[in-house]
């Protein structure tokens, strides 16, 4: 989950500049105007009609023809995208009140209002309403009732999530650690979910989470940046089949609540420790447990079951014929338990939970998917491994595994084809089903695998948009559209063919994941004055014709920031450092 920015639009846009990496080369002349009316769209080499506007760098969401977001003023506007014209708008309830939208469904807008003080470097924001969450109806921007949060609700406790399922409004809440409640620092005291009706007003229950601590993934490279999961790509909380699933940080343990009543169902702490077994003559099967313990290890046979909210209500059960009513972990040689002891520290140290939890299934049949990336070492989120742990919705208890050649982007994840499609470092693709069967140890090796369903996965190709340009400059890397069918994706920074020339040109990709074929589309956009080439952090190559070409270490002058798709069209927005921003819309093909 991305951290909340609650800030006016100009705050978002410096922002959205500096993590876009507009400035990293270092400028000569790069301070360059786009022109909305030198625009081209190409596709295959046959020009296409599109539209443009020069508008502001493009914040919120797309829903139904809406440009959602916040403005200038704090204030919640919806812009229609057709002519730029404002439908409606929601101010603040108090001088310097501004508005963060959470969540956007089809039909209402989920949202925050926060308190503005101080000025400059000294700027701070406060929940103005820390006692409930407002919506709206996103065709006329009429607030709904609101949703009123628990009494004990604590003043700097902010909404992180939303979501909607069986006609019920969930959320997971976080308190900050910090009293300041800084928004950019996700260190908190616990979590929150909460439930109410569709009509609002007050919870139907709500369960506080504690939270734990994650070490940090890895250090960042000066000029390099860190791994693309740094950043916690958890979607917090999914529902499904008559339950909700919440996994609140890095190191949290999945949550298994019923949707309606709240009742604990199951709770899998450390999921990572989980791994496949064997066990030899005459048994022939494979199995999943804590740390691959043989199964019919009694001793250990409770630590790998998951907690349920009967665990610390029930009496014990009578013990079975030939085992010991005594804890087990008091049965362990020393030596066994100091090995399992420094094992788990290890994985703890070394495992961060960085996607999911993603639930697949119809009815009361279904799996959870988290994936977890296991590195060691202050630079361990470089060279990790990446395990996706399907769990049955139903038991919490691990299913199957699955290894990836590389990390999940837990933030760039979709449900589609009865499966999971999730997008890994830098530029693959993972579709993931669920097996559809429980791991059994019986006799004979009639039992399964334990390894996970891995339909297919896509590496899709690095590539330059052409060899002998003048200026070759670096991508900004938005964030992928994808499907189970195809990809579009910005492969490569803009190019300037020739000195002098004032049009920078900009590919874009879409790729069919069946067959991997690729169709190439190339956003031409002029601009004013002339380019110069950076001096600072760029590379330069001369062809054996005697072209000389520049490639700069980050974007420069202007790029793509954002891809957007609303209905069969997509929007690309490109800017400049200036800032000067424009917004096309083009065909989807």
């Amino acid at each position: 989950m991305k951290p909340l920015i609650a800030s006016p639009t100009t705050v978002l846009t410096s922002f959205l500049l500096m993590s876009c990496g507009l400035a990293a080369a270092a400028p000569a002349n790069s301070l360059i105007v786009l022109d909305a009316k030198a625009v081209t769209w190409s596709v295959d080499g046959k020009d296409t009609p599109i539209r443009t506007v020069a508008a502001p760098i493009a914040e919120g969401q797309i829903v139904a023809g809406l440009r959602i977001t916040t403005d200038d003023e704090g204030r919640l506007v919806a812009i229609r995208e057709a002519d730029q014209h404002e439908a409606w708008r929601i101010a603040g309830t108090e001088p310097r009140a501004v508005i963060a939208p959470l969540h956007f469904t089809d039909h209402e807008v989920f949202f925050q209002r926060w308190r503005e003080s101080g000025k400059g470097a000294d700027r701070t924001y406060r929940i103005a309403e820390p006692s409930l969450l407002r919506w709206a109806a996103v065709d006329s921007g009429e607030e709904l009732p609101a949703l009123v949060m628990p009494e004990d609700t604590e003043p700097n406790e902010r909404v992180a999530v939303v979501g909607i399922a069986d006609d019920l409004i969930y959320a997971v809440s976080e308190v900050p650690a910090r009293s300041d409640n800084d928004m950019y620092e996700r260190v908190l005291k616990h979590s929150r979910v909460m439930l109410w009706p569709r009509r609002g007003g007050k919870t139907l229950w709500h369960a506080t989470i504690p939270y734990q601590r994650a070490a940090s993934p890895a250090a960042g490279l000066l000029g390099g940046g860190g791994p693309a999961y740094a950043a916690t790509g958890l979607c917090l909380a999914n529902s499904g089949g008559g339950s909700l699933f919440v996994c609140t940080g890095p190191h949290d343990a999945l949550w298994a609540f019923d949707l309606k009543t709240g009742k604990l169902l199951w709770k899998q702490p450390a999921v990572w420790e989980y791994q496949r077994g064997f066990i030899g003559p005459s048994v022939w099967s494979h199995f999943i447990s804590r740390f691959g313990r043989d199964p019919f290890d009694h001793d250990a046979e409770k630590e790998d079951e998951p907690e349920t909210s009967a665990t610390t209500e029930t009496p014990p059960t009578p013990a079975k014929r030939g085992t010991s009513t005594k804890n087990p972990q008091a049965k362990k040689p020393p030596e066994k338990a100091d090995h399992q002891a420094r094992l788990k520290a290890e994985l703890a140290s070394n495992c961060r939970i960085i996607g999911g939890p993603m639930y697949v299934g119809s009815g009361d049949i279904g799996s959870v998917f988290v994936a977890v990336s296991e590195g060691a070492g202050p630079f361990g989120g470089f060279v990790s491994s990446c395990r996706i742990y399907e769990i049955s919705a139903k038991t919490g208890a691990p299913v199957a595994i699955i290894h990836l050649p590389r990390d999940v982007i837990g933030t760039e994840v979709r449900l589609a084809d009865a499966g999971v499609l999730w997008r890994c470092e830098p530029n693959g693709l993972a579709m993931i089903r669920p097996v559809g069967k429980l791991p059994q140890v019986k006799m004979g090796g009639s039992g399964v695998d334990c390894l996970g369903n891995l339909v297919w996965y896509r590496e899709i190709p690095e590539s330059l948009p052409v060899e002998d340009a003048w200026l070759l400059t670096g991508v900004a890397e938005p964030s992928w559209l994808f499907d189970n069918q195809s990809v579009i994706r910005i492969p490569s920074g803009g190019f300037v063919r020739k000195q002098g020339d004032t049009v920078m040109h900009f590919p874009v990709e879409k790729v069919d994941l069946a067959t991997g074929n690729t169709v190439r589309a190339l956003l031409s956009v002029g601009f004013s004055p002339e380019l110069s080439l950076p001096e600072t952090n760029y590379s330069a190559s001369t062809s054996p014709d005697g072209t000389r070409t520049t490639r700069t270490r980050g974007t420069y002058g202007a790029a793509i920031t954002r891809i957007e798709r609303d209905g069969d069209s997509l929007i690309l927005t490109v800017a400049s450092e200036v800032p000067s921003t424009l917004r096309v819309t083009v065909p989807a093909w």
